[in-house]
């Protein structure tokens, strides 16, 4: 049986790549961000969401790589992402939503300015989060 923490940090690393290769391209800038802002959320506990360990943090950075390596589409990754999403709007609480777009602004902003195709992207991420509410917030 898969463990859900694990297959939300491989869908999170899935997701975090497909930002950063929204342009084609993955920076290098944008790869140190994910770690960047990854290392910080181990070490300010205010920015951890969901109990995030180091083994998290690795499994997330080890799918991004992954997914460079093989040059994966960024189409491809955002709509598994989504899948995932969808299948499971529960793990996704306000807090956890608010992390994982925070991570992709600063990934998207890290490589000079957002162009076209990531402020594309994340406006399909904030519309995913904004029409599937969280269940702890629906009123019946």
């Amino acid at each position: 049986m898969e463990n859900s923490k694990d297959s939300l940090n491989h869908h999170l690393g899935i997701l975090f790549y497909a930002v950063a290769m929204a342009d084609k391209k993955v920076h290098e800038k944008e790869h140190e961000m994910l770690k960047k802002k990854l290392s910080e959320a181990l070490t300010q506990q205010g920015e951890n969401p969901e109990d995030l360990t180091r083994n998290d943090a690795l499994t997330i950075e080890g799918v991004f790589t992954r997914m460079q390596k093989i040059n994966a589409e960024s189409s491809t990754c955002f709509k598994q992402f989504c899948d995932y999403f969808d299948k499971n709007p529960s793990r996704f609480t306000p807090r956890l939503r608010k992390w994982v777009w925070n991570i992709a602004q600063a990934i998207a902003s890290s490589s000079a300015q957002k162009n076209k195709s990531e402020l594309i992207l994340l406006g399909k991420l904030r519309l995913l989060f904004e029409t599937q509410s969280h269940p702890e917030s629906d009123n019946g």
